[in-house]
């Protein structure tokens, strides 16, 4: 079993909802998060992922995140460079993946976005998934 929760991002989660995903994740009771990081471009992303890395020095724990990157967010369509820009972050910085928001997203503009993640960001090859936690 894998256990893993999609929340808004930290400080906003823990000042609005009463929600601590960063000593979640840090205790271990969750094995995936997916903050949903719908941003309106790539520098307000980046910061977001800068903070995770700041949070998160060890690898262990950021190999915990795969934040969610909506494909329209706030009426701001998000390019397939920026998309793939995106993803390549998320390698660099140690990260597990990502989640996109949402499917309709692929399929816009003859497939626009779905061709530059499997030509641009690596989604060529089929994923393997990771091996679940046993807990005895």
């Amino acid at each position: 079993m894998l256990f893993s929760l999609s929340v808004t991002p930290s400080a906003y989660s823990l000042n609005n909802l009463m929600q601590d995903s960063n000593t979640w994740v840090k205790r271990g009771i969750v094995d995936f998060l997916h903050p949903q990081l719908y941003r309106t471009r790539f520098s307000l992303y980046k910061n977001e992922i800068d903070k995770i890395q700041a949070n998160f020095p060890n690898a262990s724990e950021r190999r915990k995140y795969a934040p969610g990157i909506a494909f329209r967010a706030n009426g701001v369509n998000w390019s397939a460079e920026d998309i793939a820009k995106c993803v390549q972050l998320n390698r660099n910085r140690g990260l597990s993946g990502e989640s996109f928001f949402f499917f309709e997203g692929l399929k816009k503009n003859n497939n626009l976005i779905a061709k530059a993640l499997r030509d641009k960001a690596g989604y060529g090859e089929v994923a393997a998934l990771p091996d679940p936690i046993i807990v005895t």
